[in-house]
């Protein structure tokens, strides 16, 4: 086993004392000055293991080295050296690629775990997308799923499928031909209810977790919901079978998205890491002009 410095804290050297900034937990630790400890402190910036250190710091027995090493483990200042690569197996599929989808896809596009990237969107970028989203003016006319592939920034694999969602047996066989390990939807079109029925049915059939964007509307943007499938949430969908009377066109810098596409990004890799994706089963929304997320104590 190897030891090596947190990742989440900063030390400093300061007046008769060491000072510990720990940026995970939020708090300041403050231990004497010790010209060993620097030593110390310094040795472990590398992985090193308990014998590493009692041969360097020529320490006379397991039980002294191991009395620091824990002291530190305990202070949040060193951690456990774990070596293990990310294994880049992971299928996303992502439905929508335009404000919502297209900043998502360039935030998971370096992601290590991810193999290939299925998109679902057959816009033509116009004129009145560039202020929403990252195309440009050479983009107009093409399609953006095409846009997004030439901007890939590794190597993962990018599936295009230029057409909308409309059926629950048209995304099945999406599945069945691609096997997405979670799939996301950004797109509103033709009808956001409609298209969250058809990717819970779907991800239910073939269990798989899904997150669920609803995009933006007036000063704020939707809290992502991240769902495993069959769950017992309370949280249902209405049926899609009303009647949409007004719809406002919205007009957002695409920067105001930055939220929740770090939200989506991280329930991702909580996911892959088999940790409880953040603000699971939750719902509500990000005030764009406080970044302060405020969430409904039930379903509405």
């Amino acid at each position: 086993m190897k030891y090596i410095i947190n990742n989440n804290i900063q030390i400093y050297r300061g007046k008769g004392k060491i000072i510990i900034d720990d940026f995970e937990f939020f708090k300041e630790t403050k231990l004497k000055f010790d010209k060993k400890m620097i030593e110390v402190l310094l040795f472990f910036k590398s992985e090193k293991s308990m014998l590493d250190f009692i041969n360097s710091f020529k320490i006379k027995s397991v039980n002294e080295a191991e009395k620091i090493i824990y002291r530190l483990l305990e202070l949040n200042i060193l951690k456990i050296y774990n070596n293990k690569k990310c294994i880049k197996n992971k299928t996303i599929l992502i439905i929508g690629c335009g404000a919502m989808g297209s900043l998502l896809y360039l935030s998971i596009s370096k992601s290590n775990y991810i193999k290939k990237i299925i998109l679902i969107d057959d816009d033509i970028i116009e004129k009145k997308n560039l202020q929403m989203q990252i195309f440009t003016i050479k983009n107009i006319g093409k399609f953006k799923v095409d846009i997004l592939e030439e901007l890939c920034s590794n190597d993962s694999k990018i599936i295009k499928i230029k057409t909308k969602i409309n059926s629950v047996n048209e995304l099945c066989k999406i599945f069945k031909n691609h096997a997405p390990d979670i799939s996301i939807l950004c797109a509103d079109e033709p009808d956001w209810k409609t298209n969250a029925n058809i990717i819970k049915q779907v991800s239910e059939i073939f269990s798989k977790p899904y997150i669920l964007s609803k995009g933006y509307i007036g000063n704020i943007t939707a809290l992502p919901e991240f769902y495993y499938p069959n769950d017992k949430s309370e949280w249902n969908i209405d049926s899609g079978k009303e009647e949409l009377l007004i719809k406002i066109e919205n007009k957002i810098e695409f920067h105001e998205l930055l939220p929740s596409i770090f939200i989506i990004t991280k329930q991702l890799e909580n996911f892959f890491d088999n940790k409880k994706p953040i603000y699971y089963k939750e719902k509500g929304f990000i005030d764009k002009k406080t970044i302060i997320i405020k969430k409904y104590e039930k379903n509405l």
